[in-house]
């Protein structure tokens, strides 16, 4: 069996260099309808359709109250997944020189469609090489200047190619990104704030918390025992409140359709506490710690 993390939010993606590959022909969906804003009591979606018949595609971009941190859902004939819960994609925004680095995926189903989700900011690739050497204090000053460059980012980008399983490519021309993206931010400044916290002093943040250690190594230990004799997998997107001594204030897993076993596992793991956020001034603050969390038998 394994527990994985699965795109912890508040983190700033960077990854390793990005490589050039040879792909077939793309297959080019354009817009079937408008973007769709749902507000959802633990999450906001953009949902848009592209494509027709059996061409359709689903394109969903979620928050979890998180600022600049989505998990995108793609669904359709189109889309090639594996057997597995688990695989990987790589992908290539309007704006980049190259096809970037692989990222992990989950698999699946979404109603009658296969479908795949990821995480990303929808900003600049960034390698390992420019992470290297840097100290604590240099990598808050580089978080802050990504966070900043990321609404302009957004104003580059207007499609994405998706390189799936199979040497298949499906490029979706999501028009204009920056209006998009920013259709979101109120939805996602209410949740913040009903759930306790002060949205501005969220959106200036210099460091999510940040788990501890001990944290992890207990989470990695907390799957329920009859569940994984059984062969049963799971997909936990969780939310915490973690206040300005890194205590965990609340957990929530923000999907109903999960055995109550896992929810009470998840959050038993990430009770040992975490490292504060900073705020803009580098002053420990409560803030919201989300991520997924992937329980895999086997």
């Amino acid at each position: 069996m394994a527990i994985k993390w699965y795109g912890l939010a508040g983190a700033l993606p960077f990854a390793l260099a990005a490589t050039s590959a040879h792909s077939a022909e793309p297959l080019v969906l354009n817009p079937s309808t408008d973007w769709v804003l749902d507000f959802a009591e633990e999450r906001c979606s953009l949902v848009r359709g592209f494509g027709e018949g059996d061409d359709a595609v689903r394109f969903q971009i979620d928050s979890f109250g998180q600022n600049y941190n989505y998990r995108v859902l793609v669904a359709g004939k189109p889309i090639s997944i594996g057997n597995g819960p688990t695989g990987e994609l790589r992908y290539r925004l309007t704006s980049d020189s190259e096809l970037r680095p692989k990222i992990d995926t989950l698999e699946g189903r979404s109603g009658e469609a296969a479908a795949l989700a990821f995480h990303t900011a929808f900003g600049p690739h960034i390698s390992a090489e420019t992470m290297e050497g840097l100290s604590a204090e240099e990598r808050l000053t580089w978080a802050i200047e990504y966070r900043d460059r990321l609404p302009a980012f957004h104003e580059t980008v207007a499609a994405i190619d998706l390189h799936l399983r199979g040497n298949n490519v499906v490029r979706l021309e999501l028009g204009p990104m920056g209006p998009a993206l920013k259709a979101p931010e109120t939805c996602i400044a209410d949740l913040q704030a009903h759930w306790g916290l002060n949205p501005e002093q969220q959106r200036q943040l210099i460091r999510p918390p940040v788990p501890k250690e001990a944290t992890i190594r207990r989470l990695q230990r907390q799957y329920p025992a009859d569940l994984a004799l059984e062969g049963v997998n799971a997909f936990l997107p969780v939310r915490l409140l973690v206040d300005a001594e890194g205590r965990p204030t609340d957990c929530v897993v923000q999907v109903e359709s999960v055995d109550e076993k896992f929810k009470k596992s998840v959050c038993a793991g990430m009770a040992r506490g975490f490292e504060p956020a900073l705020d803009k001034d580098g002053q420990p603050v409560a803030a919201l710690f989300t991520t997924s969390v992937i329980y895999i038998a086997g």
